[in-house]
């Protein structure tokens, strides 16, 4: 049997046999945070291994607390969507199955967050390779015991524990063949179902919103809830997870969203960039800001939904995107 847990700590800190990272056609996040800890000489040939394409295992113990690093290459990242996150999923496995028999814990971040995914539905399709991975017909051997989720992020760590819970077995069966796995390793609401989450284009709201402490509460809990509520995909972009240009992946996500939402409290520069190309895209603009906030000249025009706390902005934002969606002014959602 294998368990998949949610670890809130960072991944350099979980003591696992196997860490795996992505290589994007670039290292991002905590791909690179990690790798930048390595001696001179193992990042000199890890990172000529990736150019060439290829995957590559490394001894990690001088630099995090797992013993082994696992990089594979991915591909660019705007092209890393949510069947690619499946599909690393389900190499992660095999390639640790190959190159590491007897690994027993395997650890990894949740792929997604910060450029423009939604990181619930990024969840499902990673769990999702796990299951193919460890249930098809030539299944993996049943060593790997453990499968950690790391997300120093406390609010998400609570959110993906949540989906864990809820919405999925935390045992997953290693061995078994046929045309779908027992009902221990499906989704609990759709056991017996198709094996994979649905793919293809889903509709998405694109939140526009600083990325500072302060604020993860109103994401999580005042913005994300009833976005998902009402069938949408909830998605941002953390300008500080990438290295190099980062506004050509903005504005793919911008332009093909259902609805902006933007909290102007702050007036941050990032945006107001985000809600002028909307405009400028034609994409339909929600204004939020705490009751306190006056906002800018170019904004005090329009609809503001003013909140004085996260249950507040909860209640007044549903009631506003069922309202844009009765009166047809963005798409009903498929949930």
């Amino acid at each position: 049997m294998t368990r998949i847990d949610v670890v809130a700590q960072s991944l350099s800190e979980i003591a696992a046999d196997v860490v795996v990272l992505k290589f994007a056609d670039n290292l991002h996040g905590a791909d690179l945070t990690i790798t930048r800890r390595l001696p001179a000489l193992i990042r000199q040939r890890v990172a000529e291994t990736l150019e060439n394409g290829d995957a590559i295992l490394v001894d990690a113990r001088s630099a995090i607390h797992a013993t082994n690093i696992l990089y594979l290459p991915v591909g660019p990242l705007a092209e890393f969507n949510y069947d690619a996150i499946a599909a690393f999923g389900e190499r992660s496995l095999r390639e640790v199955s190959t190159r590491l028999p007897e690994a027993r814990s395997v650890a990894m971040t949740i792929h997604g967050p910060g450029y423009g995914l939604d990181e619930i539905r990024a969840f499902d399709f990673l769990l999702s390779g796990f299951r193919r991975a460890l249930g098809g017909a030539a299944g993996l051997p049943a060593s790997i015991a453990t499968i950690a989720i790391a997300e120093n992020n406390p609010r998400r760590a609570q959110v993906l524990e949540t989906r864990l819970r809820d919405k999925w077995e935390q045992v997953l069966e290693p061995s078994w063949s046929g045309a779908a796995p027992p009902s221990t390793a499906m989704p609990k609401e759709t056991r017996h179902a198709k094996i994979d989450p649905p793919s293809g284009a889903k509709a998405h709201i694109f939140v526009a919103m600083p990325f500072a402490s302060d604020f993860e509460d109103i994401y999580y809990y005042g913005i994300q809830k009833p976005v998902r509520e009402h069938g949408f995909d909830c998605v941002r972009v953390d300008h500080e997870y990438f290295v190099g240009d980062i506004m050509e992946h903005v504005k793919s996500r911008i332009g093909s969203s259902a609805l902006v939402v933007a909290d102007i409290t702050g007036a941050s520069a990032n945006v107001y960039l985000e809600v002028g190309y909307a405009w400028g895209r034609g994409i339909p603009t929600l204004f939020v800001a705490r009751d306190n906030e006056k906002p800018k000249f170019d904004v005090q025009s329009h609809h503001n939904l003013l909140y004085r706390n996260v249950r507040d902005l909860e209640t007044k934002l549903h009631t506003a995107i069922g309202q844009l969606v009765a009166n047809r002014v963005i798409g009903k959602a498929r949930i």
